[in-house]
């Protein structure tokens, strides 16, 4: 096994969030990592792009698990919430979630609380000025309109870390959730150039520690104080 995983387990056992990134073309990256359940859901996907994103963030997360337990991959079970939120169901498994965007997949691991992330693209097309109006509560939507674009996806993805945390999906009112001013804890930052994330977690300021995962075998650090970090204070 790499030493990846084991760096990740042990920055979530010493009270850290644990973010790590990766491609979609990681070497080891293979579907017989997958459970049958999964199996079916891989093969239901009908484009590349979709398979690699779905196979790439169970192997993020089963890689991970496996280092936890001693075992391997295959061996961690998984499975599917009420909400649809991925968990698994071994004791002193740490809490996770994951994300997508273009050709990369994030996942958060979390040892302490509920925790949630959201990756987005900001070079696609949206209407951003009217998915505020209709979604964001007035401090985000004046946070948007004075900065714009970029604003729009630094609450954005909050937003939709926030409620993958609380595991409340699509369900009840968006706007009544002001990420400017909850209780929860986000980091925002880059993960790459043209995309822009979102931690959120309950358990308070707890530090994050993200990675990017090169050539499915070595740890990159992304550095809290480099020009894509965006502080949370600063939201």
């Amino acid at each position: 096994m790499n030493a990846w995983p084991r760096r990740i387990d042990q920055d979530c056992q010493e009270g850290h969030l644990s973010l790590v990134s990766s491609s979609l073309d990681a070497p080891g990256c293979s579907p017989s990592i997958l459970s049958s359940s999964e199996q079916r859901t891989f093969q239901r996907y009908r484009h590349d792009t979709q398979q690699k994103r779905f196979l790439t963030g169970r192997w993020l997360v089963r890689s991970v698990l496996a280092a936890r337990f001693d075992c391997g991959p295959d061996a961690v079970p998984l499975k599917i919430s009420a909400t649809g939120k991925p968990m698994c169901p071994l004791p002193d498994a740490p809490r996770f979630n994951l994300s997508h965007a273009g050709a990369r997949v994030a996942v958060v691991f979390s040892e302490q609380a509920d925790v949630g992330i959201d990756v987005e693209d900001e070079t696609r097309r949206i209407d951003f000025e009217g998915i505020s109006k209709r979604f964001f509560a007035p401090a985000e939507q004046e946070w948007c309109a004075r900065r714009g674009r970029k604003g729009f996806f630094e609450v954005w993805t909050r937003k939709e870390a926030l409620v993958k945390a609380m595991g409340i999906g699509l369900t009840g009112s968006w706007s009544e959730l002001d990420t400017l001013t909850s209780e929860w804890h986000f980091h925002t930052f880059r993960i790459c150039e043209d995309l822009q994330a979102s931690v959120a977690c309950a358990c308070g300021a707890t530090p994050l520690r993200s990675y990017q995962l090169v050539n499915g075998e070595r740890l990159e650090a992304l550095k809290p104080n480099a020009p894509h970090f965006v502080e949370p204070k600063t939201l």
